[in-house]
């Protein structure tokens, strides 16, 4: 295993996740979202995705600042995703160059249909869901159990960065019934 840098960005206390996805996969993009936030007490989860930037912001320094921010980064990969240069050409370099040295985990969560398996750094890259069957392919049960297992393993190892750093942050307590 190779030694990787922390950086001073993943180093917070507040773990961001950052979602690279195609704005025509939104509604994935939406569905992950859902099921992150139920991290958000426990781990106070930062959750990322470039809807967040707001009017008259600098929107390329906003993202770039998020993904550097970044201990996990979740790519919804479709043929859309890795069709867009932005991504291809922007994004995935960076992170790929944070993964190579920092402590930064990249996530692809294949969404629908796409030959993925063409593309270098991403086919060396394991994804999820298992066999790397699209979410779009499985019935909506099943999309929503898949959902919930990829936001378990996101959950252990934001957990286990947090151990390595010696920052564990406790679960509130729960409010007592009235």
């Amino acid at each position: 295993m190779r030694a990787r840098k922390k950086s001073v960005a993943a180093s917070a206390a507040r773990p961001t996740v950052f979602i690279s996805y195609s704005h025509k996969d939104e509604a994935w993009k939406d569905r992950l979202v859902s099921h992150l936030t139920v991290l958000k007490d426990e781990l106070t989860l930062d959750i990322w995705d470039d809807r967040r930037i707001g009017v008259g912001a600098d929107w390329f320094r906003e993202i770039e600042a998020a993904m550097n921010r970044a201990a996990v980064a979740v790519l919804l990969v479709s043929a859309d995703f890795l069709g867009s240069r932005f991504i291809t050409e922007r994004e995935i370099p960076h992170l790929l160059k944070r993964r190579g040295v920092e402590d930064l985990e990249v996530a692809p969560l294949f969404v629908r249909p796409c030959a993925w398996q063409t593309v270098g750094w991403l086919a060396a890259i394991q994804g999820r869901p298992t066999d790397a069957k699209p979410l779009s392919g499985l019935g909506d049960h099943a999309a929503e159990q898949a959902l919930t297992d990829f936001v378990m393993e996101i959950r252990e190892r934001l957990k286990e960065q947090a151990a390595s750093r010696g920052v564990l942050t406790p679960r509130p307590p729960l409010p007592s019934p009235a």
